[in-house]
C-alpha cells in the first residue's frame, strides 16, 4: 500500500520537506547446528562436539524522501526502524539466551545534486544477518558515515570526485568472529582528449583495524595500510581509427601492523604500454611493453633494508589472415628479471599456424604453434621470498602454490587481515607433486570452507645456468552436426642445458590427450544428453602421470510440465603417478531443479557430492540446499535450508542452517 504521496515542487520553501515514503516490515527465523565427530586415539571411543546457533528476529523500517528548502539544493533520504531478535546458543557445556533491542538508521543528505558542484554526508546503522555460504548464517553489525565531494564540468578544468569513509563491522557466528574498522579515502577523475581518447586517475587509501577470525585459534589485533595511485589513458587515431594505444601507470603500498611487531613494507610501481594496429582486412599487429618494480622493506634493529626486484618485458606480434579458413602469427618476446637472490634473462619467438576446413558433416579445424626461448640466469643466494600470495581453499581440495620448489618448512599461511596464523597439520597440510607445492584446507581445523589466505614462503632460487627451449604444440578437433567434439592434443617441451649448473634437472616433457564431448537431444522429450571423456598421458622429467576423466549430464524441462528445468550429472577422475602417494580418484554427481509454479512461487533444489580415495587421507563432501520463494504483490517469502557434511579421513564435520524470511514492502 501506498503512503504519503507526490507534492508539487515549489520553487522555493522553508524548512525540512519530506514527499514520499517507502518501507518494509519483516520477520525471520535462523536455526544454525554444527557437529564435528573427532576420531579417537589409542583405542578411545570418538568423541562428539555440538554448537546450535538460533535467532528470531523481528524487524521494521520506514524510508522518507524530501528536501531541505528545495529539492535542488538538499536531497534528503531518511529511514530507519526497530529490530527485536532473541536469540539462543547451546555447546556441549553451556546454554546462553539473549535478547536485544536493536535498530536500522540510514541518512543521505545530497546537497546540490543537479550542479557541476556538489557532494554528500551519509550515516548507516545496519543490523542484517547474512547468508555466508551453505551452512553458515552471520550476525552483523555494522556502523558507515562519511562524505563526498565533486566537481565536474564546466566549473573545473579535471572533474574529479572525493569520497571519504569510515567503517566498523563486528558481528559473530558459529565458526568466525568479526570486529573491523576501515578507513577509506578516494580521488577519481579523468578528462576528454576530444576526438582522441580519455585520461582518468584515481588515488585510495585505506587503513583497517582488525580484530576477526576464527573462535578457535588466538586472534591478534593488525593493522593495514595501503595506498594506490594510477592513472590510465586510452587513446585511438586514424581515419578509421584502427590504431589502438592504451597507457596505464600505477603506484602502490601495503604494510601491517602486528600485535608482535610490523611486518615487511612493500611497495610497488606500474607502467604498462600496449599498442594494437590494423593494417588492412589481413594483417594486424600489436606492441607491449610492461616495467615493475616491487621493493620489499625489512627493519632488523636500528637498520632497514630494501629488497628490489625489477622485472622489464617487451613483446611483439602481426597476424595475418589470408582467408577465413586459414590465419598464422609470429611473435617474438624479451624479459629481464633483476631481483637480490638472482637475475634472470629470457629470449624467444613463436609462430602458429590454424587451419579450419567446413565439411558437409561438421568442421575440422588444426593448430601448430612452435615456440624457442634462452634463458640465462645467475643465483647469489639460494633462495628467495614470496610474500602474501593470496589463494582461496574450497572444500577439501587442493590448491596449487605459484612458484615451483617452495621450501616447505618456510610456508606460513594466514588469514586475510593477518589477524590469525594456520597451524600445519591441524588447519592444512602441504603436498609436492614434482615442483609443484599444494595446499589443503583440513575440516578439522580453524580454516573455513571458501576462506580467502595469504601464504608467505621461501622458494628455490634455481641456481646458476643457460639453457635453450623448444616448444612444440598440436590440436585437431573434428566438429560433426554441431553436436560432438573429437580432439587430440600433443605437446612436446625439450629444454637442453647449455652451461652451469640448474639445482633441479630440467623438465623435458611429452604429453597428449585425446577425447571427446557432446551434447546430443533426446529425442521427442525436449531433454539433452551430454557430456565428455577424455584421457591424457604425461611423461615428463619431474611429475610424469597418468588421467583419466569423464562426465555425463541431462538437462532440459521436467518431463510432463511446463515450468520445472533440472540437471543431473556425475563425473569420475582418475590420476596416477609412479613418482608421488598424492594419487586422485575423484568421483561425484550434482543434481539442481527449478521449478516455477503460478501466483508468483519459485522452488529450487541443489545437491552435489565428491569423494576423493587417492589422496593420503579419503575425503568426501556432501552439499544440500533448499530454496523456496513466494512473492505476491509486496508480500515475500523466503526460506532457505542447506546441509554440509565433510568427511576427511576419520574426522566428521556436519553443518545445517535455516533461514526464513517473510517482508511486506509498502
Amino acid at each position: 500500500m501506498a503512503c504519503g504521496g507526490m507534492a508539487q515542487e515549489p520553487e522555493a520553501t522553508t524548512g525540512i520537506a519530506f514527499t514520499s515514503y517507502e518501507g518494509h516490515i519483516a520477520t525471520s527465523y535462523v536455526s544454525d547446528a554444527f557437529v564435528a565427530v573427532q576420531p579417537g586415539v589409542a583405542g578411545a571411543p570418538a568423541s562428539e562436539s555440538r554448537l546450535t546457533q538460533t535467532d528470531l528476529r523481528l524487524e521494521a523500517f520506514v524510508m522518507a524522501h524530501g528536501h531541505v528548502y528545495h529539492p535542488k539544493f538538499i536531497r534528503l533520504d531518511v529511514g530507519g526502524g526497530p529490530v527485536w531478535q532473541l536469540g539462543r546458543s547451546e555447546s556441549d557445556v553451556q546454554s546462553t539466551r539473549s535478547q536485544r533491542g536493536l535498530y536500522n538508521l540510514s541518512a543521505h543528505a545530497t546537497i546540490l545534486p543537479d550542479k557541476p558542484y556538489n557532494g554528500a554526508l551519509f550515516y548507516e546503522h545496519l543490523n542484517p544477518t547474512l547468508l555466508l555460504s551453505p551452512g553458515e548464517i552471520f550476525n552483523q553489525q555494522s556502523d558507515k558515515w562519511g562524505a563526498t565531494f565533486s566537481l565536474q564540468a564546466p566549473v573545473s578544468p579535471l572533474p574529479f570526485t572525493l569520497a571519504a569513509t569510515r567503517t566498523h563491522t563486528s558481528g559473530e557466528s558459529a565458526l568466525r568472529v568479526m570486529d573491523d574498522q576501515v578507513d577509506q579515502f578516494t580521488l577519481n577523475g579523468g578528462r576528454s582528449l576530444g576526438s582522441l581518447g580519455r585520461s582518468q586517475f584515481g588515488y585510495h587509501q585505506t587503513q583497517q583495524l582488525s580484530s576477526s577470525g576464527s573462535p578457535q585459534l588466538p586472534i591478534q589485533s593488525t593493522e593495514l595500510r595501503t595506498r594506490n595511485f594510477n592513472i590510465d589513458t586510452y587513446l585511438q587515431w586514424g581515419a578509421d581509427r584502427q590504431h589502438d594505444l592504451f597507457n596505464s601507470v600505477a603506484l602502490g603500498s601495503q604494510e601491517y601492523t602486528l600485535a608482535q611487531g610490523q611486518s615487511p613494507r612493500l611497495t610497488d610501481a606500474r607502467l604498462l604500454l600496449h599498442y594494437r594496429g590494423t593494417h588492412g582486412p589481413e594483417l594486424n599487429s600489436n606492441v607491449n611493453l610492461q616495467l615493475s618494480r616491487n621493493a620489499q622493506d625489512t627493519t632488523t634493529g636500528a637498520t632497514t633494508a630494501t629488497n628490489t626486484t625489477t622485472y622489464r618485458t617487451a613483446s611483439a606480434g602481426a597476424t595475418w589472415t589470408p582467408s577465413r579458413q586459414l590465419s598464422a602469427t609470429v611473435g617474438l618476446r624479451s624479459e629481464d628479471t633483476q631481483a637480490p637472490q638472482f637475475t634472470v634473462k629470457s629470449t624467444g619467438g613463436e609462430g602458429s599456424l590454424r587451419f579450419e576446413q567446413p565439411l558437409s558433416f561438421g568442421l575440422l579445424q588444426a593448430s601448430y604453434g612452435l615456440r624457442m626461448s634462452q634463458r640465462n640466469q645467475t643465483a647469489s643466494a639460494a633462495q628467495f621470498s614470496i610474500v602474501g600470495e593470496q589463494l582461496t581453499l574450497s572444500g577439501t581440495a587442493v590448491v596449487a602454490l605459484s612458484r615451483p620448489f617452495v621450501v616447505t618448512s618456510a610456508v606460513t599461511v594466514s588469514n586475510l587481515s593477518r589477524t590469525q596464523v594456520f597451524v600445519p597439520g591441524i588447519d592444512y597440510v602441504l603436498s609436492v607433486v614434482g615442483t609443484t607445492t599444494r595446499v589443503q584446507r583440513l575440516i578439522s581445523g580453524g580454516i573455513l570452507d571458501g576462506q580467502e589466505l595469504l601464504i608467505d614462503y621461501l622458494a628455490d632460487s634455481g641456481g646458476t645456468y643457460a639453457s635453450t627451449q623448444f616448444e612444440d604444440n598440436l590440436d585437431l578437433n573434428l566438429n560433426l552436426w554441431r553436436m560432438v567434439d573429437l580432439y587430440v592434443r600433443a605437446a612436446l617441451v625439450e629444454p637442453q642445458l647449455e652451461s652451469g649448473t640448474p639445482t633441479a634437472p630440467l623438465n623435458t616433457i611429452r604429453s597428449t590427450l585425446y577425447g571427446v564431448r557432446a551434447e546430443l537431444p533426446v529425442a521427442a522429450t525436449g531433454l539433452s544428453l551430454g557430456g565428455f571423456a577424455e584421457r591424457e598421458s604425461r611423461s615428463e622429467t619431474l611429475a610424469p602421470y597418468e588421467r583419466s576423466a569423464a562426465e555425463v549430464y541431462l538437462l532440459g524441462a521436467v518431463p510432463f510440465t511446463t515450468s520445472a528445468e533440472f540437471r543431473a550429472a556425475a563425473r569420475r577422475t582418475r590420476q596416477t603417478s609412479a613418482l608421488t602417494l598424492q594419487e586422485i580418484d575423484l568421483s561425484g554427481y550434482d543434481l539442481s531443479l527449478g521449478w516455477r509454479w503460478g501466483a508468483g512461487v519459485h522452488l529450487s533444489a541443489n545437491t552435489l557430492y565428491e569423494r576423493d580415495l587417492g589422496a593420503l587421507q579419503s575425503r568426501d563432501r556432501r552439499v544440500g540446499s533448499l530454496r523456496a520463494l513466494w512473492r505476491f504483490r509486496q508480500l515475500s517469502v523466503t526460506a532457505d535450508l542447506s546441509r554440509t557434511r565433510e568427511t576427511q579421513g576419520s574426522y566428521v564435520r556436519e553443518r545445517t542452517a535455516g533461514h526464513v524470511v517473510m517482508r511486506r514492502d509498502f
